[in-house]
């Protein structure tokens, strides 16, 4: 189920996202051949207790138990739109998320976002590793 509650909200992001942003690329002549929808591209979703020690996942990491996604980002710019147009969803859904952090390491940008089912924090947080 938790694999469920997260794909649901993720589902939701890229179908916002690409209702906010595809007007704006194609304002800015940006073309995509399939009809200029961006999917959300995960990295990294439930992880094994020992892939997570692998991958340096923290002990209680949300990955664990299914409620986590990575979602690869392109840019700054993009994971921060993703992170806002998620708080906004879940605002506007009169529900909770846990964690929403953007990471980066080196050139490269990520989201992870978790939702738990219960003893969600709201968490925001940014982090260069």
């Amino acid at each position: 189920m938790n694999l469920i509650t997260v794909c649901l909200w993720l589902e939701k992001l890229r179908e916002e996202y690409n209702n906010r942003y595809a007007q704006m690329r194609k304002e800015k002549g940006e073309r995509r051949n399939d009809s200029s929808e961006e999917p959300i591209v995960i990295n990294s979703g439930f992880r094994s207790k020992m892939l997570n020690y692998v991958v340096g996942g923290e002990q209680d990491s949300n990955h664990l138990t299914g409620c986590a996604a990575d979602i690869r980002c392109k840019d700054c710019t993009q994971a921060v739109r993703y992170a806002a147009l998620l708080i906004e969803l879940f605002q506007k859904a009169k529900k909770d998320w846990d964690e929403i952090i953007i990471e980066k390491k080196g050139v490269k940008f990520w989201l992870h976002f978790a939702v738990r089912p219960e003893r969600n924090r709201c968490k925001v947080t940014c982090i260069t590793l």
